[in-house]
């Protein structure tokens, strides 16, 4: 190292270079190609190399070494790792595919002539796309372009419950249902009180 510096692997390293390499302590790897993509927008709010599926990177660092799962516990994009039994080396942790599930409340209530939201949530890897089954209260609407929400301001005439069906799909099986149950009230108007000047 220049300047006299020295380097101290603390083990858990990859690098394609070979011979001559500082990397020698437990679980270093070195002369091997690490079998990254290319530099880009993987999320987060750094570029990062991608794992391509049979990087020698994954699963190398056992839970509780060098912090996995323990102090270390999201990559560089915020990823949660580990994603499995062990950490990935470097930046960026490969997503294990993951079935969906809703996470979000099974229930809602809205107000006739009052405008209502409510956001249905859903965790799974790839990100799941969730769709609705049923009839929706006049003046209410559901829409997934990227967030999942029921919003609208119910019209006269809907009061009610209204049983719905969410379902999260990503192509991972099983996909995820929830009963749902939106109820509209009635809006209360409270009587104005005039009081007589004296």
């Amino acid at each position: 190292m220049e300047g006299g510096a020295t380097f101290t692997s603390l083990g858990y390293n990859l690098t394609n270079s070979g011979a001559g390499t500082p990397f020698t302590a437990t679980g270093d790897i070195t002369n091997t190609n690490p079998l990254l993509g290319p530099l880009a927008d993987n999320g987060g709010s750094t570029w990062t190399h991608a794992l391509l599926p049979a990087s020698p990177a994954i699963g190398r660092i056992p839970f509780g070494v060098n912090g996995c799962g323990t102090t270390v516990t999201t990559d560089q994009r915020g990823v949660t790792r580990p994603q499995g039994p062990a950490c990935d080396v470097g930046s960026y942790e490969l997503m294990v595919n993951q079935p969906p599930a809703i996470t979000s409340a099974n229930s809602a209530t809205f107000v006739v002539g009052a405008a209502g939201t409510f956001t249905v949530t859903a965790t799974g890897f790839p990100t799941p796309t969730i769709t609705l089954s049923d009839t929706l209260p006049g003046g209410v609407t559901f829409s997934d372009n990227g967030t999942a929400t029921l919003a609208g301001t119910p019209a006269s005439g809907t009061v009610g419950v209204y049983p719905l069906t969410f379902t999260a799909s990503n192509g991972i099986l099983p996909d995820a249902t929830q009963n749902f149950t939106l109820t509209v009230n009635t809006r209360i108007y409270l009587p104005l009180v005039l009081r007589q000047a004296l």
